[in-house]
């Protein structure tokens, strides 16, 4: 993705109370049934419904008995409202309160679950902590399968920018100059089948790209390599398919939609690396090299660290470039069992799979 146009139970218990009875209406708060005897306020219910020692009387269909008053009462986010609300938005309480939809201020999660419901949340940084949400973004994360965003919001992920979490984005009109609060702008979504929407993010984006030794930098786990980028993995010193080893592992990052992400010694590498079956070519970052084995004959390794190359990158007229990517080379430390050593073109140094794939 990139953006401006973004291409990436709880148990309810109750009590019953018994019913007292009272002698005359002016001792009953609620309602008389057929014998006379006073229903407390509090027990009133749908079946028999009334205040001020009135006689009970049963609620219409669709009707809630709130208070001892027959109510087609709102329940937006869940709640049961004691009395008519404007926007039908009150708490667990039934007290009225503000709406908040979407994309709307907040100090705090209750504030957006008034209206979105016991699953709202109100954001207030990205989960790296690189940026925050100017007076809190309410919205409900998306990353569970089968959430649906509520209304005309949108669900996107933007892990390359440090936010982990898949959130409701509030909908917008490009055009327009106030769908999006102050600290936040509208943007184009690129979504699945090639369609697309527009959703409010923050304003200043967060910097995805890399600062310089991060691709390619030797490392033993994920959260050993630098940030940004977010999305960055560390290549393990050996791949279940028999591929090559990766000594001392490998820091990259998938950098599709993201020139610069790799940092000022990276470069973004299309091929090397693929996902799903029938496989994908996916762009990873790599740490670039100038000095291809062949054209300095002085550097052999291209200026890589040890156990690594320089794969040359092929020039539109076949020729080798003087630019290319550090890789582990089988020529210095061979191929698994699966792969064979590629000795020419611009695979040179690469373990290949028999059938010329990565």
């Amino acid at each position: 993705m990139t953006l401006r146009a973004l291409v990436l139970g709880a148990v309810f218990g109750f009590l019953v109370a018994l019913t007292p009875s009272c002698s005359g209406t002016a001792e009953c708060d609620g309602c008389l049934d057929e014998d006379g005897a006073c229903v407390k306020l509090r027990d009133t219910n749908e079946a028999r419904c009334e205040v001020g020692g009135a006689a009970c009387a049963p609620c219409g269909a669709g009707q809630s008995c709130i208070a001892g008053v027959c109510t087609t009462a709102a329940t937006d986010g869940g709640n049961t409202c004691l009395e008519p609300c404007p926007g039908g938005c009150c708490d667990a309480n039934g007290e009225c309160q503000e709406c908040k939809a979407v994309g709307a201020a907040c100090a705090q999660d209750s504030e957006c679950k008034v209206q979105l419901g016991a699953a709202a949340v109100c954001k207030k940084s990205t989960t790296s902590g690189n940026a925050a949400y100017p007076e809190g973004y309410c919205t409900i994360l998306c990353n569970a399968e089968g959430v649906v965003c509520p209304g005309s919001s949108i669900c996107v992920g933007v892990s390359a920018y440090g936010e982990a979490d898949a959130f409701c984005w509030a909908a917008c009109n490009p055009a327009s100059t106030t769908d999006c609060r102050s600290g936040y702008a509208c943007y184009e979504i690129g979504m699945e089948g090639g369609q697309s929407a527009n959703g409010c993010w923050l304003e200043s984006v967060p910097n995805p790209n890399a600062s310089a030794g991060f691709a390619g930098s030797a490392c033993q786990a994920d959260g050993g390599c630098a940030q940004p980028p977010y999305d960055s993995v560390c290549v393990q010193d050996t791949l279940s398919d028999g591929g090559v080893a990766f000594p001392g592992g490998l820091c990259t990052a998938e950098c599709t939609g993201f020139p610069d992400m790799c940092g000022t010694d990276g470069v973004c590498v299309r091929g090397y690396f693929t996902v799903g079956n029938p496989p994908v070519a996916l762009s990873t970052c790599f740490r670039s090299c100038v000095n291809v084995p062949g054209v300095d004959p002085d550097i052999p390794d291209g200026g890589c660290r040890e156990s690594y190359a320089c794969i040359p990158f092929l020039q539109s007229d076949g020729g080798v470039a003087p630019e290319g990517f550090c890789a582990p080379s089988c020529e210095i430390d061979g191929c698994g069992p699966t792969r064979v050593c590629s000795t020419a073109g611009e695979t040179q140094g690469l373990c290949l799979l028999p059938d010329g794939g990565f």
